[in-house]
């Protein structure tokens, strides 16, 4: 919406700034506007199925975006100004109408498509019940928008998908469809619950939006969600790490570091299991407690689902 704004304003400028060669503004409007399109379709294309690719495209297109369209509002409104100059105000008027109504009808209909593409793209992996193997445990797992998975790739090193974003899933998707076996691990991050995030950036929110959880407890089949969609005041208060030892996180128990602070136990002779809070909540012993003790709640409800 806001580059459509930026548009707007560019047309009424085109519309009214006093220009004598009309045609000579346009085409070179035009110019600016494909040239700087052409270098996001570029990046587009050439970081299309990449890690990391909306972290290489972000800074491009708000540096060509701007551009763009500001060139593609001018030109537009120096059309306008063109017809109106050949004393023709209706048609004018009803041009103007047209391209200012455009690029809502088209960024509608992408977004549209988009929304629904991804919907796709999320219900390929969020309705799958894969095994996995953690350690010395193989369980099936619930592939829930709370889980941040370190898994091994099929070139033997370990990457990391955070379920509840579109290019994680993307990737995770292909995973899953070359995988034989189990799907090893080292990390599994299970996310704290922000109950209040929501809109359209909740996919970025701190730990998993409480509205994206909610969302896909109700599209998923009863028994993927037997252990993540219990919702109560720990959920929001800790994020839980299970690992294999010597993998992920090294804090020892009790040390705070940027405001979090950790516990951690065995749970295994090869899985660790550490909970991570909010160092305000430090002050009392009973806090490190809780932690443990919904950690351990968290992983045996995973182990309910163990293959047997």
């Amino acid at each position: 919406m806001l580059f459509w704004y930026i548009y707007a304003c560019a047309f009424l400028l085109g519309v009214v700034l006093p220009v004598r060669n009309i045609r000579l503004w346009v085409k070179s409007c035009l110019r600016v506007m494909f040239v700087s399109l052409g270098v996001i379709i570029f990046f587009s294309l050439a970081t299309a199925r990449q890690a990391g690719a909306g972290l290489v495209l972000l800074p491009v297109i708000a540096f060509f975006g701007v551009p763009t369209v500001v060139a593609a509002g001018l030109a537009a409104g120096l059309y306008v100004q063109g017809i109106v100059r050949g004393r023709n105000v209706g048609r004018g008027v009803v041009v103007a109408v047209v391209l200012l109504a455009l690029p809502v009808l088209i960024g509608s209909a992408w977004t549209f498509l988009s929304e629904r593409e991804d919907a796709a793209a999320r219900n390929a992996v969020w309705t799958q019940h894969p095994v996995v193997q953690l350690g010395d445990m193989n369980f099936q797992l619930p592939l829930s928008p709370r889980f941040h998975l370190v898994y091994r790739g099929a070139d033997g090193n370990f990457y990391g998908g955070n379920l509840k974003r579109q290019r994680s899933l993307e990737e995770f998707a292909e995973v899953l469809a070359t995988n034989s076996g189990p799907l090893v691990l080292s990390q599994l991050i299970v996310l704290e619950v922000a109950l209040d995030c929501d809109g359209p950036s909740r996919a970025y929110c701190e730990g998993v939006s409480g509205a994206q959880l909610r969302d896909w407890c109700t599209s998923v089949p009863s028994e993927h969600r037997s252990v993540v969609c219990v919702q109560d005041a720990d959920d929001a208060r800790f994020r839980v790490y299970f690992q294999t030892r010597g993998n992920g996180l090294t804090i020892a128990d009790g040390d705070c570091v940027n405001g979090r602070c950790y516990t951690r136990i065995d749970i295994s002779p090869q899985i660790e299991l550490i909970v991570s809070f909010d160092a305000a909540l430090s002050d009392s012993g009973a806090i490190a407690l809780d932690a443990i003790t919904h950690g351990k709640r968290l992983w045996n409800g995973l182990i309910t689902l163990r293959e047997q």
